[in-house]
């Protein structure tokens, strides 16, 4: 071994090597080996160091192209080598690295180093890793599933009405936003289409109903708690939804139904940027911006001290008041057409609407506003067998009193009574599926309306073929 890599082979770099799971050979300028360790013997047919140390490389390895390294200069990596092994054989990968001089500027080659690799640990590796990208990209999906939009503004009807072109400005800041307005409306659509313009839109877009969970278990679910922090708590304790949020947007819908209590703690969060969990002594930094809805009069919940004035104030920093359907009759044939062209894609039908009919339509209150003639919608393109729609394919409630009366007198004077009042509660049941979403839950809400069990809304549907 000459002394120029003797620089590079100290003591403590040996007893590195020897612990190596990787083959290691080195070799001086003439290719003679100066040094293996242990794992070597594993991927060659060696029994002892004599049979290699102190002989050229190429005479112990007849296919060696260490010859073409010191010819060259550079270095070779993954050569693929097959490796005899009693009546068998294994695979390996072989790197080979040349050590050069330093104090010339000749490239004066002085050593090589050889790396020697199983192809059955590779192998082991790169299944692990691939197995954990693939795990860590499906979480990432889920997770981007769970708490991701799917609203911007391009799905708002009415781009050009005061309460969009506020929303459009609140999507440049990052201060909080207040959305009022009616249940229906598309408070959630606004709320997305604000995080979706904004500098947050790659982070997360987590939505809380506050009326939808007990006070107790609002608590935890927005601030998390530590572990043992109560009884039935999770050991390790929870991370809260604002923190899942951090980053991203918080939207807290039907915020007048959140408890005073947790109005304070809310407030708090909103100053100081901070939260701590339950049972916890320490605090958490956050980076979340909040987004709040109510459908309630919030003037009047505040003079009855349902809620906190201050917190008003702090949310408000953006309020936005959408307007009930009735009260946006330009947008109402906008959004009918809007809701047609998007089932059309589901049911593979362009269904049209006839002038008598859209005239109903038009001319109706829209009690549930946006979300009821979605729905409505959606019947329609459900349940009608043709491709017009016309007026006796509307549910009965559309139609104007006199004109619904005038249908139900001619009705009755050419049916008998079981007919009169299957066609009735067929009519009541077509109205009442207008205004519920066609979930098992919205199905429960219609069946407590109406007053009977949700098996027997369920056979009525099917008897009437609305299914």
């Amino acid at each position: 071994m000459n002394k120029y890599l003797g620089k590079y082979l100290s003591k403590e770099t040996i007893k590195l090597f020897d612990m190596f799971s990787e083959g290691i050979v080195i070799t001086d300028e003439n290719m003679v080996v100066c040094y293996i360790n242990n794992s070597f013997f594993d991927y060659s047919l060696l029994e002892s160091y004599e049979q290699i140390i102190g002989k050229k490389l190429p005479d112990v390895r007849k296919n060696s192209r260490l010859p073409e390294v010191m010819k060259t200069k550079k270095p070779l990596l993954n050569i693929h080598r097959i490796i005899p092994q009693g009546e068998g054989f294994s695979e390996a990968y072989v790197d080979l690295l040349p050590f050069f001089r330093e104090d010339t500027a000749d490239m004066e080659i002085i050593g090589v180093l050889i790396v020697v690799r199983d192809t059955k640990v590779l192998k082991a590796l790169f299944d692990r890793l691939k197995e954990e990208k693939e795990s860590f990209q499906q979480l990432d999906k889920q997770l981007r599933g769970v708490f991701s939009v799917k609203f911007s503004f391009k799905n708002v009807i009415g781009v050009d009405s005061d309460f969009c072109k506020i929303a459009r400005k609140a999507s440049k800041s990052d201060g909080p936003v207040l959305l009022l307005g009616e249940s229906g409306v598309g408070k959630e659509v606004i709320a997305q289409s604000i995080h979706n313009a904004s500098q947050r839109k790659d982070g997360p877009f987590v939505d809380v109903n506050c009326a939808a969970l007990p006070e107790n278990l609002l608590e935890s679910e927005l601030f998390g708690y530590a572990p043992g922090a109560f009884t039935g708590a999770n050991k390790s304790g929870k991370m809260g939804l604002f923190e899942v949020a951090s980053g991203g947007t918080i939207f807290l819908d039907e915020i007048t139904e959140m408890p005073l209590s947790l109005q304070s703690r809310l407030l708090r969060v909103l100053e100081e940027k901070h939260l701590r969990r339950l049972g916890e002594t320490k605090n958490t930094n956050i980076d979340v911006r909040v987004i709040a809805a109510s459908n309630k009069n919030i003037e009047r919940f505040i003079l009855n001290g349902g809620f906190r004035e201050d917190l008003f104030f702090r949310l408000a920093v953006y309020m936005i008041e959408i307007p009930p359907l009735r009260a946006r009759k330009e947008d109402l044939l906008a959004f009918i057409k809007y809701f047609l062209k998007e089932n059309s894609k589901k049911t593979r039908r362009e269904l049209v609407i006839n002038d008598e009919a859209m005239n109903m339509l038009l001319n109706y209150h829209w009690p549930g506003n946006v979300r009821e003639l979605k729905n409505t919608i959606e019947y329609l393109c459900d349940v009608v067998d043709t491709l017009v729609v016309g007026v006796n394919d509307l549910p009965k409630h559309y139609i104007l009193p006199k004109q619904s009366e005038t249908v139900e007198i001619k009705s009755a004077r050419s049916k008998k009574l079981p007919e009169i009042l299957d066609s009735v509660e067929k009519s009541v049941l077509a109205q009442e599926l207008g205004k519920f979403e066609k979930t098992l839950a919205g199905r429960k809400k219609m069946a407590k309306k109406i007053g009977i069990s949700v098996a027997t809304l369920y056979n009525k549907l099917r008897k009437y073929k609305l299914l």
